[in-house]
């Protein structure tokens, strides 16, 4: 092996260490619990706000509430040092948060459950759809095939106050359409497994972004992550998270100060002149002779 070579390979550990560890039956529980309500969180946020909290490369809901699970957990490392999660444990956590971040929110409520009901909704006779997608849908794929049915009507023009949500009528689609999606999402996890070994044992991709939860972490199993007692991090990340934060409850809670957090730069300079219009030339020529007529020319 070459000098290069070597030195390349040493520096590999040093920027993603492996995390060997043991994940515990109560921290699994803890994961998928976590999972469960992030799930409800998300969908909800998305269909009445359309907030859509697991978008982004690292997600925006996933980081912060990762960050906080990595203060508290620091807190219960002090009390209950026995059931407090391991550095594994935490990264185990990131990883199931991260994956699902975006399939109940962006995926189900806005795309999935929205576009179904639609073929429904916009099948309506004021609509240039009518009669188009209905009469070729079963009825088991969606809750109802009558556009006035609550079950689709209400997904778009709101719930009266005082009504039952109707859940009997997504029994049956439900029951249809989850084999099927698990096993979509099953031949993404295969498709992954099948390039995964190319890229990190061939290629060696580093995959940046998992420095984030590495970084959050920690190296050590009983001490505090070395990136909180950065400077940067202390004064850096309140700076640009707080302004930002406190924005944050707007969607849900219209009544409050909310400063701006952007402000327009058009009105900081004059507006430009204007060009002169510019004539716009038409020609018309007299339609060609098609086939043209191939004449002789003319003899001396």
């Amino acid at each position: 092996m070459t000098a290069p070579k070597a030195a390349e390979r040493a520096l590999l550990p040093s920027i993603a260490p492996p995390t060997p560890g043991v994940v515990r039956r109560h921290a699994l529980l803890f994961a998928f619990l976590l999972v469960a309500a992030f799930t409800a969180a998300s969908s909800w946020a998305s269909l009445t706000r359309y907030e859509i909290l697991g978008t982004g490369y690292l997600p925006r809901g996933v980081v912060p509430l990762f960050l906080l699970l990595v203060l508290l957990n620091q807190g219960v490392r002090f009390l209950l040092p026995s059931i407090a999660l391991s550095r594994a444990e935490l990264l185990v956590i990131f990883a199931l948060l991260s994956s699902i971040a975006a399939v109940s929110g962006q995926e189900f409520a806005n795309h999935f459950y929205l576009n179904l009901l639609g073929l429904v909704y916009y099948s309506s006779p004021q609509s240039q759809w009518f009669g188009r997608f209905t009469p070729h849908l079963p009825d088991y794929l969606v809750p109802s095939l009558n556009f006035r049915d609550p079950a689709i009507l209400w997904a778009y023009e709101g719930m009266p106050a005082g009504a039952k949500m109707p859940l009997a009528e997504w029994l049956v689609p439900l029951l249809v359409w989850t084999p099927y999606l698990i096993g979509v999402y099953a031949l993404l996890v295969c498709l992954c497994l099948l390039f995964a070994r190319q890229w990190e044992d061939h290629e060696r991709l580093l995959y940046p972004l998992t420095q984030v939860p590495l970084e959050l972490a920690g190296a050590q199993e009983h001490s505090m992550p070395a990136v909180f007692s950065s400077p940067f991090l202390r004064f850096g990340f309140p700076v640009a998270a707080l302004p930002h934060s406190h924005r944050a409850p707007q969607p849900y809670f219209s009544a409050g100060p909310y400063p701006p957090t952007h402000r327009e730069a058009g009105g900081s300079f004059s507006p430009r002149p204007q060009p002169p219009p510019v004539p716009a030339l038409a020609e018309a020529y007299p339609p060609a002779r098609w086939p043209p007529r191939l004449e002789a020319p003319p003899h001396d």
